[in-house]
């Protein structure tokens, strides 16, 4: 049976302007609280510089309330949110203002230790140790080249499957098997370095 033109407006209102999201509405509010720290996690791994993930960060969620009508439910929400940024980092690198300009300041030193709360918590000195060699990793996860930074950081600390990393770099599966092995590869040989230079 055939909508008639009524119909299908009523549709489409209902759907928040799209006749291809089928009810689910993007509520980008929510999806900056839920998604915020996501988002701006994957644009520092790819930017390495916590000033250029920021405009990386504004640029997404710009793009969201443009692009709000074309998301499907919250897995795709989630998966665009993670193909945007990238993306647009690497809109940011080869762009001539980050080729030109360095901005290599930023605010580590002012950041504020709160003491742990609750019983079993980490010494000022574990702790200490724990984020020195998490950073210390981290830092070489950075200076990685950008296709294994990606895989790593989704695969890792964004726990993506290897199925939902192809789809969200729209590439073959073994792809990202091969850029996962060789990235694990390069950080071995740099980390085993580090520890025998005494890093």
């Amino acid at each position: 049976m055939k909508e008639t033109a009524g119909e299908q407006l009523a549709t489409i209102l209902k759907n928040g302007g799209s006749m291809d999201n089928q009810g689910y509405t993007v509520d980008v509010e929510q999806a900056v609280r839920q998604y915020a720290d996501m988002v701006y996690r994957v644009a520092v791994s790819n930017t390495k510089v916590p000033q250029d993930a920021e405009d990386v960060f504004q640029e997404v969620f710009v793009k969201l309330v443009r692009y709000k009508e074309k998301i499907e439910d919250e897995e795709h929400l989630k998966a665009w949110l993670i193909r945007v940024t990238i993306n647009e980092a690497r809109r940011l690198e080869g762009s001539g203002w980050k080729k030109n300009v360095s901005l290599a300041d930023s605010d580590e030193d002012d950041q504020q230790w709160d003491p742990p709360e609750g019983e079993g918590a980490q010494s000022p000195e574990e702790e200490y140790l724990a984020n020195e060699k998490s950073e210390s990793i981290l830092k070489k996860v950075q200076e990685l080249p950008q296709k294994y930074r990606e895989v790593i950081h989704l695969h890792y600390y964004e726990d993506k499957k290897i199925s939902e990393i192809a789809n969200i770099l729209e590439m073959n599966e073994d792809t990202v098997k091969t850029r996962l092995r060789r990235a694990r590869e390069m950080l071995e040989k740099v980390l085993e370095k580090g520890q025998k230079g005494g890093v």
